[in-house]
C-alpha cells in the first residue's frame, strides 16, 4: 500500500464523514417532524 493510496483513503473517510453525520441528521429531523405533526 503506497502513500498515495493512504491519502486518498484519509481523503475519502475526512469527506465522507461529516456528509454521513448530516444525513443522518436529516433523517433524524424529517422523522421527529413526521412524527409530531
Amino acid at each position: 500500500m503506497n502513500e498515495l493510496t493512504e491519502y486518498l483513503i484519509l481523503f475519502a473517510v475526512w469527506i465522507g464523514v461529516p456528509v454521513l453525520m448530516t444525513q443522518i441528521l436529516i433523517l433524524l429531523i424529517v422523522e421527529y417532524l413526521a412524527i409530531h405533526t
